[in-house]
This record gives structure tokens, sequence and C-alpha cells, in this order.
């Protein structure tokens, strides 16, 4: 039997999407962290490093479809890159996650962190949240703040 081609296209589209399901109803419902710089992990880029002195230390992982972020880094600009994300981790359009900034006397501002297609996971560069002397990025305050679907569903 054979369907025209936009319907075979279309079963096609919808069973790559019952295998992306079934195998994410196959991991296990929240994998360990994966830190940024560990083995066979990705690396920061530029010059971001982990801030230290006892904080968290960058890092994500997948709870079935969602993928957190956590930790705090230093040492580069807004608007560099902090790591590209392994291609299972990567969301299927640009997504946007809640993330904070310190400046240096301690003072907190909400931002955001923006996840391509291409896994680059950027700091947002809104001007009217870059306070002078900023010093460090907070990706997440609270486990799960900073979050994204891989797959969101489609309307």
């Amino acid at each position: 039997m054979s369907f025209p081609v936009s319907r075979k296209d279309e079963l096609e589209h919808r069973f790559r999407k019952l295998e992306q399901a079934v195998a994410r109803l196959q991991r296990p419902p929240q994998e360990a962290w994966r830190y940024i710089g560990g083995t066979s992990q990705p690396v920061f880029t530029g010059t971001w490093v982990n801030l230290g002195f006892g904080t968290t230390p960058a890092a994500f992982r997948m709870d079935r479809s969602r993928v957190s972020l956590a930790g705090i880094v230093t040492g580069d600009n807004l608007g560099n890159p902090f790591w590209t994300m392994p291609v299972e981790y990567r969301p299927s359009a640009t997504t946007w996650s809640v993330g904070f900034l310190s400046d240096i006397v301690g003072n907190i501002y909400m931002n955001s962190i923006r996840i391509d297609t291409n896994g680059v996971v950027t700091p947002s560069t809104n001007p009217q949240s870059l306070p002078g002397g900023m010093s460090y990025w907070i990706f997440s305050m609270l486990d799960g703040l900073s979050s994204y679907q891989i797959n969101p569903p489609t309307p």
C-alpha cells in the first residue's frame, strides 16, 4: 500500500515523535546531575568557570523531557556562551529560562538564559538588568527554577 508523500511524511514524523516519547519514558525519572567540565561532559566556553567557595558548580540533568540547570559561575561577559549542551539535551526550539545576576555588593537581579537548538547556553544581555560591577551569574536559586522542556507539547 502506498501513501501520498505528504501522508507518508506525516506518518514518519508521528512515528519519530512516538519513538522519542517512548525513549523519554524509558529514562530514569530523574538522572544524576552532570557537571560542566566533568569526565565526558560539556566544558565551559570563553573564560567562564565555577564560582567555587563551596557554591554549587554548574550542572544540568534531565527528568524525562525537562532539563534543569543549576550552579553559580563567573569570569566572562554576558552574551558570551556558557557551554554547549549534548545533542540529547537540546530543545527543539530556542528556549528561554530564568537566571539571576549578582553584583559585587550582593544585589541580585533576575535575568534570562537562552538555550538555542544547537545547544548553546547563553546569558541574556538585557541592558535593563545589567548592574555595574557584575561579579557572578546564578543559574538557579531553587532546583528546577531554571529548566526547559526538550520537546514541548504541540498544539
